[in-house]
């Protein structure tokens, strides 16, 4: 994956790697809240959390309704 976690820095190596690991989790949250039925005001934490979670290398991402939970 284009990307690392390094401390608490996450770092893309273009535009394009960015945008690509956005999809990632907003494809994630999108079935969270179909399967909620609600809509996630703390989408930007959900996202977060993802990210440094798939940056880290985690194979299972699971992010939790409190998304910094470290679970």
């Amino acid at each position: 994956m284009s990307g690392r976690l390094s401390g608490d820095q996450t770092i893309f190596n273009s535009h394009a790697d960015l945008a690509a690991a956005l999809r990632r989790p907003a494809a994630a949250h999108g079935e969270h809240e179909r399967q909620t039925g609600a809509r996630d005001e703390n989408w930007p934490d959900w996202y977060a959390c993802h990210l440094a979670r798939e940056q880290s290398g985690q194979k299972e991402i699971r992010v939790s309704a409190t998304p910094l939970d470290t679970r």
